[in-house]
């Protein structure tokens, strides 16, 4: 696990781009200017906030940003970038699930704006490192989302569900402060019976079981797991690696730290878990995706397998096949006893239509074969 703190630096403040209009959007404790394009006759080449028809806003360390910024040399020179991991050193399947998230977030643009950006050499091989932007300003929570569904702790009991749920972040950065409050001294064994339940002690909240806004955040983010194999981050009894940004009206989650479970990446065919079996924490599917998200996955779905891959692949400019051979081999070094008969590209578009079908957003006249 991997705690990002962004920086966006005094480099970035002394790039100069076009005419531009200043906005100042606060970070916690590193604030930084967005300075966005308002020049008439060339009105987005350079613009570092975009909007989607939801009038939503893509932050300059975002995914999105950068893959849609018309010159990502300039865009990567004025940025800090980070290698990705708690310490320097390779981990191939890690930056092979990053880039592939990356590379999803181009399919499905939603989950770029709460993606951080990533940069890699070509060609990828499993001696490629990825470097990353570090998010400022990002708090670490714990979130309690089974006591929508079973009530919170009460001694050798539990309560009835009363509509609300613990959630406990420190007002500081930091997954050591976050565990310190949040969890007993026997906090790095962190479980529902570890946790420290506080409320309405500073810190620790209680969010209501039927804000949208906040819950289908979540229901996404738990999709693009399930797309990656990724499992430590919604378990049946807590949360794990939620972050959000600080000093926001409404919260804004972070989408950071992927790294697939190899071994369950690969199946076959009679062991391929639909969205709806594999799913730990069973409270977020009482809850819709976002509607931007839920059109991307429409439009997505009634195309072809191989128009899925094609766009995935240009965006992370034609590594797919590096990344997806990367992925083959650690799943046959790290499981030597498992099989499988699909390859990359089919597991993961299985996935996508597992999720579809969930959802149901398949158009009922494709062949659901």
């Amino acid at each position: 696990m991997v705690t990002l703190f962004v920086l966006v630096t005094n480099q970035f403040l002394s790039f100069h781009p076009p005419p531009v209009s200043i906005v100042t959007v606060s970070f916690g404790e590193h604030d930084y200017l967005l300075e966005e394009q308002q020049n008439n006759t060339n009105s987005t080449s350079n613009t570092l906030i975009t909007r989607t028809r939801q009038d939503r806003e893509a932050p300059v360390w975002s995914a999105y940003t950068r893959q849609h910024y018309k010159d990502v040399a300039e865009y990567d020179a004025v940025i800090k970038w980070r290698f990705v991991g708690v310490k320097k050193g390779l981990r191939p399947k890690r930056y092979a699930t990053e880039i592939l998230t990356y590379g999803l977030a181009g399919v499905f643009p939603w989950y770029g704006y709460s993606l951080p950006a990533v940069k890699f050499d070509s060609p990828f091989t499993n001696t490629t490192g990825v470097d990353h932007i570090r998010v400022g300003g990002v708090i670490d929570a714990f979130l309690d989302l089974q006591q929508c569904l079973i009530g919170r702790p009460n001694g050798t009991d539990r309560t009835t569900p009363d509509g609300y749920y613990d959630a406990c972040f420190p007002n500081v950065t930091g997954r050591g402060e976050a565990k310190r409050l949040c969890f007993t001294k026997d906090y790095k064994y962190m479980s529902e019976k570890t946790r420290l339940h506080n409320y309405p002690a500073q810190g620790h909240e209680r969010w209501s079981c039927s804000d949208n806004h906040v819950l289908e955040q979540l229901a996404a983010f738990q999709v693009l797991d399930y797309i990656i194999q990724h499992v430590d981050r919604f378990w049946n009894g807590r949360t794990n690696n939620i972050f959000f940004v600080s000093n926001q009206e409404s919260i804004t989650f972070v989408n950071i730290d992927h790294d697939t479970h190899i071994c369950d990446f690969f199946t076959t065919p009679t062991k391929f878990e639909e969205f709806d079996e594999w799913v730990d924490q069973p409270m977020l599917k009482n809850f819709q995706l976002p509607s931007q998200l839920r059109e991307e996955f429409k439009n997505i779905v009634s195309g072809s397998k191989a128009e899925f891959i094609k766009k995935l692949n240009a965006t992370i400019d034609g590594q797919f096949d590096g990344v997806a051979r990367v992925l083959e081999q650690e799943f046959a070094l790290h499981c030597p006893t498992k099989e499988t008969s699909k390859s990359t590209a089919d597991m993961i578009w299985d996935r996508v239509r597992s999720v579809a079908r969930f959802y149901s957003l398949l158009n009922s006249s494709i062949d659901e074969s």
